[in-house]
């Protein structure tokens, strides 16, 4: 996962690392799949990457279930990794 570019909307993309930013800062109280990967990334990396690398994974996300006109669900993550 790399980083979000500056190409398309900025509003769009400024909303998509605050929101990004909020979702890293308190991943520590959830333990869904998504959480624990950004734990694991908070770790090694500041964390501002961590918050745009959210972003970009979010973007993608949203992307996909735009396109197949899915609503997300959450696996349960896998606790004996």
């Amino acid at each position: 996962m790399g980083g979000i570019t500056k190409r398309g909307d900025r509003y769009l993309r400024k909303q998509l690392i605050h929101g990004a930013r909020a979702f890293v800062s308190r991943a520590a109280k959830s333990t869904d799949p998504l959480a624990l990967w950004a734990l694991k990334l908070r770790a090694t990396k500041p964390l501002n990457k961590v918050a745009v690398a959210m972003a970009h994974r979010l973007a993608r996300l949203i992307w996909i279930l735009l396109s197949r006109q899915e609503h997300y669900r959450v696996t349960p993550a896998n606790l004996s990794a």
